[in-house]
């Protein structure tokens, strides 16, 4: 479909329009384009295309997408990055599709990612919801990281008057003394 794009010298133009042909072709065959991106060679090219898609996907079924990301981007940071792309995206058209979808993920490591990266979309909006969320994470050392991460966030945008609902939060007094109580 697009082997013209291979040709395009100008890195810049080349991974905007990469990105812009995934958007578009996930929108109608995100089969297909995922398909296609074990054709390019140059991994940021892969990344771009992959970064479209992802976004593209999202508009029309974002649980698909968040499926394939997980099970097709090998890159912690580029899955984080696409994952809070679907999130974002998802969380603003249909917050309650959201939830639900999370509410049915099996536990484990990658519900435990994608809580994470959905609490952090959230935190700036709503930090209770993000905390509660942040709670539902299984793994226990990076349940405490992260909490400690949004709290501290919470904190430093609300001030003292979060500490209480931190506290109705159940959130482990100790984090809570570290950031200001």
């Amino acid at each position: 479909m697009g082997n013209w794009v291979k040709t395009v010298l100008a890195e810049d133009l080349r991974s905007g329009v990469l990105s812009a042909m995934g958007k578009t072709w996930a929108r109608s065959d995100p089969e297909a384009a995922t398909a296609w991106i074990s054709t390019l060679e140059n991994e940021s090219d892969r990344y771009n295309l992959q970064n479209g898609i992802a976004i593209g996907w999202s508009e029309h079924d974002p649980g698909g997408a968040l499926e394939w990301a997980t099970n097709s981007v090998s890159d912690p940071a580029a899955l984080n990055e696409m994952m809070g792309d679907i999130i974002f995206n998802w969380s603003n058209l249909d917050p309650s599709g959201t939830t639900a979808w999370l509410d049915r993920q099996p536990a484990g490591a990658g519900k435990d990612n994608i809580l994470e990266v959905f609490s952090d979309v959230i935190a700036g909006q709503d930090p209770m919801a993000a905390v509660a969320w942040a709670n539902q994470i299984s793994d226990t050392e990076q349940r405490r990281q992260h909490l400690r991460d949004l709290v501290r966030r919470w904190y430093q945008a609300e001030g003292g008057e979060s500490l209480e609902e931190m506290k109705k939060l159940g959130i482990p007094a100790d984090l809570i003394k570290e950031v200001g109580g």
